[in-house]
């Protein structure tokens, strides 16, 4: 979809639309139309952001979603990613659809090709850990296999010594030199499992790299109740706090303060 198209003006009267509008006119239709009114907006437009939480709000309110559309969460994520608008596009896109998880996972790798190369494991992480967060494991595991073939297929490839750890039922790819991205791949494999226990392994395994990583242990321990029942005492919003938390800054790597050039992304990409 070309976000580009017709931005050269902003939409007549947008922001009233959906305060004029009651529950009952709450479908696909009035969505899309409410969506292509965004890809009208120029990026520079200051009303712009204030239309988008608009949206999202209306859609949380008279929807069956309370963190808003999908469909609308992608868009937004989609046309920010383009912009190369980093913390605001991972937070929509990880809100959004089946779809977002691609752009999220070239997102981050893009965004890691700026970075020191051990730092692979928090990117992908970036890319993986809000899809488990909201519950949607097969957009997290679609999330790190697009990374992980990325990671694969660069010309530098070659010196990470990749290693091919093969069973009856999982094909593992070990990185010998990225002990974070081989947590992130196996914790999806205990999730596949259900078991617990290798969870709790792979905790003890990794625990001075995670520690390393920075904010991520009270994702894990998410993580640990909604899909292995180990229980954690209750927050007041422990999901949109921990999403904040989560992306509320840079990864802790080399280069953690900026986001890639636009044209360095485009580049990359």
């Amino acid at each position: 979809m070309d976000h580009t198209r017709g931005r050269n003006a902003v939409p007549p009267k947008s922001g009233h639309l959906m305060k004029d509008q009651p529950a009952a006119i709450y479908d696909r239709m009035f969505i899309e139309r409410l969506i292509d009114i965004l890809q009208e907006f120029p990026p520079e437009e200051p009303t712009r952001k204030r239309y988008i939480n608009e949206m999202i709000a209306w859609s949380a309110k008279f929807g069956d979603i309370e963190t808003g559309d999908p469909e609308m969460h992608h868009a937004v994520g989609s046309i920010y990613a383009e912009e190369n608008e980093v913390y605001d596009a991972e937070r929509h896109l990880a809100l959004g659809t089946a779809v977002s998880a691609e752009i999220l996972a070239r997102l981050e790798y893009t965004w890691y090709t700026h970075d020191a190369v051990h730092t692979a494991g928090i990117y992908a992480a970036r890319a993986v850990f809000p899809y488990l967060l909201t519950g949607s494991f097969r957009n997290a595991n679609k999330a790190f296999l697009i990374f992980r073939n990325q990671l694969s297929s660069s010309p530098t490839s070659h010196a990470l010594n990749v290693q091919e750890v093969s069973s009856q039922s999982n094909d593992v790819r070990v990185y010998p030199s990225l002990p974070l991205l081989n947590f992130t791949g196996l914790l999806l494999l205990a999730i596949q499992r259900g078991n617990a226990d290798s969870f709790k392994q792979l905790l003890r395994h990794y625990a001075t790299y995670i520690q390393e990583a920075g904010e991520w242990d009270q994702a894990l321990a998410h993580i640990g109740e909604v899909y292995f029942g180990i229980r954690i005492p209750k927050q007041s919003n422990p999901l949109m706090d921990m999403m904040g938390m989560f992306f509320g800054g840079g990864p802790q790597g080399g280069n953690r303060s900026k986001t890639p050039q636009r044209s360095k992304a485009r580049e990359a990409g």
